[in-house]
């Protein structure tokens, strides 16, 4: 037979290792199918096979099963597997030489039932193909998938590997990848369309772009495009779709939209829910930026359950409580303390320095090398000024890729600052954190009873917010967000414009626009309104309802210092508007413009002598007390 002429001419060729090696591979493959084998892994073949020598032994196999699997060496393993992977090719053949442990193979059928796809539906056809049987794995060419996910079988390369397989986000093989980059899947869930690349790794369909030709997941709500995401990768699981670093639009309202540049995106298919997370580094820093409030949204998540109309703007579980911050910053907004706390004691502004390089050889996408140059810094000098500044939103910076992109927020705040262009000081922060009264000794608090009121308040508002899940509502029906502690609103800081919302709760509307309850302190105006809204376009607040209004005044007797104190008298009920400044000035540093704030009370109110403060309140306020008509202060 051939197989006793192999003997005798490796016998003749007087070569023991390869003859040795030879009887070896014959008693495994006689006695169990095995033709190689390793510590870690054996290949089999099941089928019809005969020995030829030429000038070599080979075995030529026909329509059988190539196996190569891993050992299964747990001896307390209940279900008493025989191995623990496996890489299986049923009806395939082949030739294979013993000596060089190599496989030359054609045809045969590869599927995913090892990950739990069903081999009925999901399998790859495969032509010609090599193997070397000193290694677990395959890779193969020019393969047809077919899978639930299109109509006919596309063309594509494949590799298929056996391992030991320790954590089940380990199944990561079969693995294929289409030839074509530019695969439109329609409904990859209900109402969630595809186009990109194709690869299935394991149980996940993977889509895959690139830099300039990314993959797109497209998501409709009411029949209508609501959401677009780009990536270079998209895993589409069979529970989860996610993708790392994800460019995502949504659109809102009529023609506005909430855009981020890049992203954790996950799709909770049994929650049928997304989840949008921002992160710590490189251009997933980014705020959210809203077109349609015109804020940039330094939210850590937003979460959008489909059956739901509104988009939850919340925080990671388990976040540490004093972590738990958003801010709301209007597009238009500078910080001048912000500014002078960055320049610290450096003799050239950090965001001037980048300005000028950026502007010197118009890169705006820098390694950190150069920008720390840029500082007069080594890289390591300079890192915590970058990440200072990427966590203001002024760089996004990658500490992998050590690129550094500078945001349109650093130019706004240098011309803001040298008084070349208008801007605003109006934010929102929503601040979970836990509040505690400092800078007093125990012998202060114990004395106070005012400190030991503000210290029951705190102690009570930071149990309330613990509870807190969420630092704002955005409702996609009415358009508004609702956000909750937000215990001050910053409007000016060259009119001393701020807002105490009551319950700390405000609702921000189109451009910027608010409304809220609660103290508003203009200028010299204290007034503690009921129902009140803050106009951005024309830069003023309308007291819809107010219960009383106080003016802040220098003190007559120098005796009482040089501060401004309430007057003890009060008006009650204004009803109508505080100009805070020049629509075109609400930076205040147009020195021209002289005669803001203005209070515009349009309907008749009343000054009453009640105070318990004024004779111990003997004015009766239902008998005695004085009628304001509708009047106009200036410069307030």
């Amino acid at each position: 037979s051939a197989w006793h002429s192999s003997v005798d001419k490796l016998l003749d060729a007087k070569n023991i290792k390869k003859f040795e090696d030879f009887i070896e591979l014959s008693a495994g493959f006689f006695s169990e199918g095995r033709i190689a084998e390793s510590s870690n892994f054996k290949w089999y073949f099941y089928g019809s096979y005969v020995f030829e020598f030429t000038d070599k032994p080979l075995i030529r196999f026909t329509e059988g099963t190539l196996l190569c699997g891993v050992p299964n060496r747990d001896k307390n393993d209940k279900k008493d597997a025989r191995f623990i992977d496996s890489l299986l090719i049923y009806n395939t053949s082949g030739v294979y030489d013993p000596i060089l442990k190599k496989w030359d193979g054609k045809g045969g059928k590869i599927d995913w039932k090892k990950v739990g796809l069903d081999p009925s539906t999901t399998f790859a056809m495969i032509g010609k193909y090599d193997a070397s049987m000193k290694s677990s794995d395959v890779s193969l060419d020019s393969v047809k998938l077919t899978t639930p996910y299109f109509s006919k079988p596309i063309a594509g390369s494949m590799n298929d590997r056996a391992f030991k397989i320790v954590r089940e986000i380990d199944a990561v093989y079969p693995q294929f990848t289409s030839y074509e980059k530019r695969l439109n899947i329609k409904n990859i869930r209900p109402d969630m369309d595809y186009d990109g690349g194709f690869s299935l790794q394991g149980a996940s369909f993977v889509g895959v772009g690139t830099p300039k030709d990314p993959a797109r997941l497209t998501v409709k709500r009411a029949g209508k495009i609501f959401l677009k995401s780009e990536s270079q990768r998209f895993t589409v699981a069979p529970k989860k779709i996610n993708a790392q670093i994800a460019s995502v639009l949504m659109y809102v309202g009529e023609k506005d939209s909430i855009f981020h540049p890049g992203l954790d995106f996950v799709y909770n298919e049994e929650k049928d829910m997304f989840e949008l997370t921002r992160g710590k580094t490189g251009v997933a820093q980014a705020p959210f930026s809203d077109s349609y409030h015109m804020v940039d949204m330094y939210v850590p998540k937003i979460i959008w359950e489909r059956k739901s109309s509104d988009l939850s703007l919340t925080f990671e579980p388990y976040t540490s409580q004093e972590q738990l911050i958003a801010r709301f910053e209007s597009k238009n907004y500078y910080d001048g303390r912000l500014y002078d706390r960055l320049q610290g004691m450096e003799q050239v502004h950090p965001l001037v320095a980048i300005s000028k390089y950026c502007y010197k050889y118009d890169e705006y996408v820098v390694d950190e090398g150069k920008i720390a140059s840029a500082m007069g810094k080594t890289v390591e000098q300079a890192k915590s000024i970058i990440l200072d500044l990427a966590g203001y939103g002024f760089l996004s910076y990658d500490s992998e890729s050590k690129q550094v992109r500078v945001n349109p927020k650093l130019d706004n705040f240098i011309q803001s600052r040298a008084g070349k262009k208008d801007f605003d000081n109006l934010i929102f922060i929503s601040d979970l954190r836990p509040k505690t009264l400092e800078g007093y000794t125990p012998e202060q608090m114990k004395e106070s009873a005012y400190l030991r009121e503000m210290d029951s308040i705190y102690k009570k508002q930071s149990i309330d917010r613990r509870a807190v899940k969420e630092f704002g509502i955005f409702s996609l029906s009415t358009m508004e967000i609702k956000l909750v502690a937000v215990d001050q609103v910053r409007i000016s800081d060259a009119q001393a414009a701020f807002v105490l919302p009551d319950n700390a709760n405000i609702v921000l509307k189109k451009n910027r626009d608010f409304e809220f309850s609660g103290w508003a302190s203009v200028g010299k105006l204290e007034t503690h309104t009921v129902a009140a809204n803050y106009n951005y376009e024309a830069n003023k607040i309308n007291l819809l309802k107010t219960d009383r209004s106080l003016l802040r005044v220098k003190p007559l007797s120098e005796a009482d210092g040089n501060k401004s104190i309430a007057m003890t008298s009060a008006i009650v009920g204004i009803t109508g508007e505080i100009q805070v400044d020049a629509p075109n000035n609400r930076s205040g540093n147009d020195p021209k413009i002289t005669d803001f704030p203005k209070l515009k009370s349009v309907k008749p109110t009343k000054v009453f002598y009640n105070s318990k403060e004024i004779y111990r309140g003997a004015y009766d306020s239902t008998k005695f007390y004085f009628t304001c008509e509708p009047f106009e202060l200036d410069s307030l």
